[in-house]
């Protein structure tokens, strides 16, 4: 009798979502592919806008804390950004193109509250785009989301080359 008690209240913690590890639960409303598609999503209308020049749009899409980190060295807070945009010798270097392929990475964190898509992106300038294959070099995207009331918001976007020949 006390091993059946046992059992049925052991039966009956799990049932309610309790995890002995502490790990978070996620509900069953929401799932991994769903978030996984309106990060896309996210990343996709970051990259029209910003391609389009679209300052307006732009400045109500992000959030006020957003950075953009350009090559390592060159950090461009929201309103630094929207000035770059209107540049046209920096925006015409920097628009692009996400890659989806099997090598797009989203990772999520432990509570489920921030996430980072991992993608690979191409250059729209000619030049840029040619110098950057015959270097053996191609470009990356990391972009980091968080969740704030139900809805994901892009917080910082990672433009960088990286070298085929050495593995980065």
């Amino acid at each position: 009798m006390k091993r059946t008690l046992t059992g049925l209240f052991i039966i009956i913690i799990l049932a309610s979502g309790f995890q002995p590890s502490g790990a978070p639960v996620i509900p069953n409303h929401v799932s991994i592919q769903d978030d996984d598609t309106l990060i896309w999503r996210t990343a996709n209308r970051f990259t029209s806008m910003f391609n389009l020049g679209d300052t307006a749009a732009m400045n109500r899409f992000l959030p006020d804390d957003f950075m953009l980190q350009w090559f390592h060295e060159n950090f461009l807070g929201k309103k630094s950004l929207l000035n770059a945009m209107v540049d046209s010798a920096v925006h015409s270097t920097l628009k692009h193109l996400l890659k989806r392929d099997a090598q797009t990475i989203i990772m999520y964190s432990d509570n489920r509250q921030a996430v980072s898509l991992n993608t690979g992106l191409e250059f729209l300038d000619p030049a840029l785009l040619q110098r950057i294959k015959k270097e053996h070099g191609y470009g990356l995207c990391i972009m980091y989301f968080q969740k704030r009331n139900g809805s994901w918001w892009l917080k910082t976007v990672h433009l960088d080359l990286h070298c085929s020949l050495c593995n980065l």
